[in-house]
């Protein structure tokens, strides 16, 4: 099976002489992960950097919405990746990932 993948636009989060940093990621699903499923998220501060592993996002497949703390310093740009990985045993083949909205703050 396949992951699921979600990327977001590279996101100006500040400027070059007023960099911001960034202590969380939010997120609000529009319906529950089927059991069992995660979904990891990744981030880059520009284009051409290589994907940096942020933590596991979501494991509780009963949760809407949550949070995840961060440590993003001194940012001009980001740009975030979400993986979901979904239990291989369903015969569900359909699985994907439910954002409604992806907050960072």
């Amino acid at each position: 099976s396949f992951p699921c993948v979600v990327e977001t636009d590279a996101i100006p989060v500040g400027t070059l002489l007023n960099q911001k940093t960034l202590q969380q990621v939010e997120y609000k699903l529009g319906a529950p992960l089927d059991d069992g499923a995660t979904v990891t998220a990744q981030y880059r501060v520009n284009i051409t950097d290589a994907w940096t592993a942020c933590n596991t996002f979501i494991t509780d497949s009963s949760k809407l919405s949550g949070y995840v703390p961060v440590n993003f310093q001194k940012l001009q740009w980001l740009q975030l990746r979400f993986t979901l990985t979904p239990i291989t045993s369903t015969a569900d083949t359909n699985t994907f990932i439910r954002f409604r909205e992806i907050r960072v703050r």
